[in-house]
């Protein structure tokens, strides 16, 4: 009893260290963006060499976007954010759970 008790807390502690804070969620972003990017231009050959300047400019501008349009719900050992553009009120906001450093996309249906 007295080792799962140690387990238990140190598991919280580095749960606590490692909840992912907005910059993380930024970053999180941006990479997903610029993914998305490659994604659709990889078989334009040369021509997504050309743009590839452009698509980290952009990854990294819809990175801060998304922390604009973000709202974070800290519970200290993870963080649920809540992405809803404000052009679109109407349509239903975007869940991520993030914990240990790591972002997971809720179920948005």
């Amino acid at each position: 009893m007295k080792t799962t008790g140690i387990i238990m807390l140190i598991l919280a502690a580095v749960l606590f260290a490692t909840n992912p804070d907005k910059d993380d969620f930024k970053e999180y972003m941006a990479a997903k963006i610029k993914e998305e990017i490659v994604k659709e231009t990889r078989d334009k050959g040369e021509v997504a060499g050309i743009f590839k300047p452009f698509a980290e400019g952009l990854a990294e501008l819809g990175g801060a976007l998304g922390t604009t349009f973000t709202e974070r719900d800290n519970y200290y050992l993870f963080s649920i954010y809540t992405f809803q553009l404000p052009s679109n009120p109407d349509e239903k906001p975007v869940k991520f759970l993030g914990i240990a450093k790591q972002f997971i996309a809720l179920d948005n249906e």
